[in-house]
């Protein structure tokens, strides 16, 4: 493996968190990395466009996890948040930017 750090303990992670954003947020980064996939693209490529949509307490809930959102999806776009109370999961719809050239 490339990586040498250890895993962190659990003595070692901050108090808090929400434990509920987890599957949200990995439903709309697993639908960020398919479109990545699916155009072949590395997952370095920036989102230039993006609209998640969502239940209100689902919405509600990845807002306040956004940046982090941000981050690991590599999301430079504003998001747009749309509400379907009907929703089960969030939807992710994206447009993707140029890839970066190959390492």
């Amino acid at each position: 493996s490339i990586h040498h750090a250890t895993w962190p303990t659990t003595a070692e992670l901050p108090d808090g968190g929400d434990p509920a954003l987890l599957t949200p947020v990995a439903a709309v980064l697993a639908g960020v990395r398919g479109a990545k996939s699916t155009a072949k693209v590395g997952m370095r490529t920036p989102v230039i466009a993006m609209t998640v949509t969502a239940s209100a307490e689902v919405r509600d809930a990845l807002v306040s996890a956004e940046p982090d959102l941000r981050s690991a999806g590599r999301i430079d776009a504003e998001i747009v948040w749309t509400l379907d109370g009907s929703a089960t999961e969030p939807r992710v719809e994206v447009t993707l930017g140029e890839a970066p050239p190959r390492r």
